[in-house]
């Protein structure tokens, strides 16, 4: 359950909380209305009971990070996190919520795929929860794949609507679903280049 809080330049949020790691109980702060939408409680700590407690040295890139919620997840469970956003209220609470953490997560202010295809580092985990109206999952597949920036353990993971239909794309092969009500996990890795 959210609670909203009035904050001092008027805007109303709401608090969340970090469920696991050396951070949990810590409140990460979010905007009212539907500018930001964040991945529930219930959904980050099924997501993080699948993908293990213990990140310790993994590389984690949270895509369209919002209120950095996942980010800081990830990071209180050791992973070395990049958040990347640019909607300008969620950088604003992003900004702060790490601040509050404490944790060393990198934050990058840019559009996601721009910030994708202008990487060249590979990550163990790319986790993505792109605004649902906004067909961002072809592009993130499509580039995700051409510049393998997925590590040979990695896996991407696509926060979606449970209408939607998510496939990989050649190499990139989707493994996993996991629904919550009407919102899902699709799991996808790369296929193995042995013969």
């Amino acid at each position: 359950m959210s609670v909203w809080l009035v904050a001092m330049d008027g805007t109303r949020e709401s608090r969340l909380r970090i469920v696991g790691g050396s951070r949990k109980g810590l409140q990460v702060l979010c905007p009212s209305g539907d500018s930001v939408r964040p991945t529930t409680d219930l959904m980050r700590e099924s997501l993080f009971n699948i993908l293990g407690q213990q990140l310790k040295d993994l590389t984690f890139l949270d895509l369209f990070s919002g209120t950095g919620a996942v980010a800081i997840e990830a990071a209180s469970r050791g992973a070395r996190v990049m958040a990347v956003e640019n909607h300008r209220l969620a950088v604003r609470y992003l900004r702060k919520n790490i601040q509050n953490s404490t944790l060393p997560i990198e934050l990058s202010n840019m559009d996601a795929l721009n910030f994708l295809q202008s990487s060249t580092q590979q990550y163990d985990i790319i986790f993505a929860d792109p605004p649902y109206d906004a067909n961002y999952y072809q592009p993130i597949l499509e580039i995700v794949s051409r510049q393998r920036l997925l590590s040979d353990i990695g896996v991407l993971i696509l926060e979606h609507r449970t209408l939607e239909e998510v496939r990989g794309i050649a190499p990139l092969t989707l493994y996993k679903n996991r629904k919550y009500g009407n919102k899902m996990f699709s799991f996808l890795q790369m296929e193995s280049e042995l013969v």
